[in-house]
C-alpha cells in the first residue's frame, strides 16, 4: 500500500503492482499524479497506469547493478540512475 505521508491517508493500494523481481527502492509519481514509475534491485524501470492498477512498460536494464533513483521530468519523459554514477533520460 502507499500512504500519503502528509496526512496520513491511503493513496493507492499495490496488489496489481507485482512484476519487478526483486526490491523496490524508488518510486515517484508524475505531476498529474496519473503514473508512477518504480525503479529496482532487477534493474528495470516500471511505468505503471494509477488509475488502472496496471503495467504501461518495463524499461529493462536501465543500470548494470541497480536502479535507486528514478523521477519525472514531466508527463513525456523521466529519468533514472542507479550504482554507475549516470543518469538515463527516458521518454514514455
Amino acid at each position: 500500500m502507499l500512504w500519503n505521508f502528509l496526512d496520513g491517508k491511503l493513496k493507492l493500494v499495490t496488489d496489481n503492482f507485482c512484476y519487478h523481481q526483486s526490491k523496490i527502492y524508488q518510486i515517484a509519481f508524475s505531476q498529474d499524479d496519473s503514473m508512477i514509475v518504480s525503479g529496482s534491485l532487477d534493474r528495470n524501470v516500471i511505468l505503471w497506469d494509477v488509475a488502472k492498477k496496471s503495467k504501461v512498460k518495463i524499461f529493462e536494464n536501465i543500470d548494470n547493478e541497480v536502479v535507486i533513483t528514478c523521477a519525472f521530468i514531466d508527463n513525456k519523459s523521466f529519468i533514472a540512475g542507479g550504482h554507475n554514477c549516470t543518469l538515463t533520460l527516458k521518454d514514455l
